[in-house]
């Protein structure tokens, strides 16, 4: 994937009033915590070796001191935008290193980290349980496991003064384009690479076509499917989706949640509720009921639930294929959906100004330690 560098954004760390007020429904410029992740979000796509870096320090290191020690030395040389790596630099910009010590020992998503599984409306009453919190931010480390996949932060300001979402969505957006205030800046954002079109997802599926015609067909002639091979027919309408899918369609679906949660804007709980938490309990409890054996066509509504949300379509669904049509071509044996949950309170002052620094160092030093062990094996290769 091709990704583009950025300057180093000083001035967008200089700070204004750090508590003043923030009013739901506006774009809160004088908040500090936002003006940082917009001046980390420059070097996005290279923090996808810090989650790495974060489990394999976590596990050397004996308490939360020597944890942020041995992170202090990383150097991260990423290249790739994707939801895991993005929830994990955001919360680090509010809770810092020490607050992840506990975390990053096990896996981002392991039970024993804190995480706990809800699906439905549980999910609404586990967040609603904290809005009454004062003087602290609550960050919600939201994560889609299974057979389906993605992850999200969202960000609680205190004092019931509303809520914000921060996310990316690999092979489509990153974080920058997240933040962006404009739709007249969108079309210019996808020309500099800042959306993008599923390059991963198409030629994947090219593959795909080209062993299940033994080689005739391809992603841009797989009707002979229809013809010579009657058994992957229901695959088409996806198929005929993953070809055409085109820059109008990414700006499109992108701008359906963006419009909504993106920009760094602030939702007051009567906003946040029904257009954000509610869907996103009916889309968990849907896909979860749904499994990963039926071959009942998938539902339009899960589908279109999905792209409102989180801005891009999920790779491994299509409305009207069968539920368990695409995702054995990528990944033969996934468990039914997990989504679980890990709230972290990070009470004032916070340090996010400080902790930006840090991950901007991280992204622009040039030398590094000797290269951090992988951690987590093949599963964050799943998430988008």
């Amino acid at each position: 994937m091709a990704c583009l560098r950025f300057a180093v954004c000083v001035v967008a760390l200089s700070l204004v009033a750090a508590h003043a007020r923030i009013l739901p429904g506006s774009f809160s410029e004088p908040d500090e915590c936002l003006n940082a992740v917009s001046a980390a979000a420059a070097y996005d796509e290279r923090f996808e070796t810090r989650l790495g870096h974060k489990g394999s320090a976590a596990n050397s290191a004996a308490s939360a001191e020597q944890f942020e020690e041995l992170m202090l030395q990383q150097r991260e040389t990423g290249t790739m935008y994707g939801c895991i790596y993005a929830m994990g630099w955001v919360s680090e910009v509010f809770e810092g290193l020490r607050r992840q010590w506990e975390e990053y020992r096990y896996q981002p998503y392991d039970f024993r980290a804190g995480y706990v599984e809800l699906f439905g409306d549980d999910i609404i009453a586990a967040i609603a349980a904290r809005r009454g919190v004062t003087n602290a931010r609550v960050l919600y480390h939201i994560i889609l496991l299974g057979n389906h996949v993605h992850a999200f932060l969202v960000e609680q300001l205190p004092n019931q003064l509303g809520f914000r979402v921060h996310e990316t969505f690999r092979g489509a957006y990153g974080m920058r384009a997240w933040l962006l205030r404009s739709t007249s800046e969108l079309s210019l954002a996808f020309d500099k690479g800042l959306l993008m079109l599923p390059g991963e997802l198409y030629g994947g599926m090219d593959s795909v076509v080209r062993n299940l015609t033994r080689g005739e067909g391809s992603l841009a002639n797989f009707e002979i499917i229809e013809k010579h091979f009657p058994q992957y027919a229901p695959l088409l309408p996806y198929l005929r989706f993953v070809r055409d899918y085109n820059k109008g369609a990414v700006l499109d679906n992108f701008q359906r949640a963006w419009s909504q949660f993106g920009q760094g804007q602030v939702l007051s709980w009567d906003k946040f509720h029904p257009s954000f938490l509610a869907p996103l309990a009916n889309l968990t409890a849907g896909m979860r009921a749904l499994g990963t054996t039926t071959s009942a066509p998938y539902p339009a509504d899960l589908y279109d639930t999905w792209i409102s949300l989180f801005g891009s379509p999920d790779p491994w669904a299509y409305p009207g294929v069968p539920n368990n049509a695409i995702i054995p071509f990528f990944h033969p044996e996934l468990p039914p959906l997990s989504a679980r949950v890990l709230a972290v309170e990070v009470p004032f002052p916070e340090n996010c100004a400080a902790n930006a620094k840090v991950l901007i160092e991280a992204a622009t030093r040039q030398t590094s330690p000797a290269r951090a062990p992988a951690f987590g094996g093949n599963e964050f290769r799943l998430f988008r």
